[in-house]
């Protein structure tokens, strides 16, 4: 329920084979009963599930991933624009910090991942 009424969502992950890991994805399946209905649309994209209410939150995600994975993190990207086009979210953004970077490092991606995010927070 706080997902849905939330104006942004930003998960926090390891990047796992060019995705989440297991309990990220594992939170984000578990919270789609929430978000969307069961009933399927059709538009540009394919079949997608019709979205709960008429709010849906921008989505994010910061994840720990070796910048040299150019495979992975080309997967990673599709996964979450994906993720956000099934979800409605007005605006997605991934940010991405090295396994091993510094606190300060991870800090300053997760505020470059909010400010990507920001326009969509805006409301009319």
């Amino acid at each position: 329920a706080e997902w849905a009424a939330s104006d942004a969502v930003v998960l926090v992950t390891p990047c796992a084979f060019g995705g989440y890991a297991h309990e990220a994805k594992g939170v984000l399946d578990r919270t789609l009963g929430a978000l969307l209905l069961p009933f399927f649309r059709r538009d540009a994209w394919g079949s997608r599930h019709r979205v709960r209410g008429a709010h849906a939150p921008a989505f994010g995600v910061l994840a720990a991933a070796d910048p040299a994975d150019d495979a992975g993190v080309a997967t990673l990207r599709a996964v979450v624009a994906r993720n956000a086009r099934n979800l409605d979210a007005p605006a997605h953004a991934l940010a991405l910090v090295p396994p091993e970077a510094s606190d300060d490092a991870a800090r300053a991606a997760g505020d470059a991942l909010v400010t990507a995010l920001t326009p969509a927070l805006a409301h009319p």
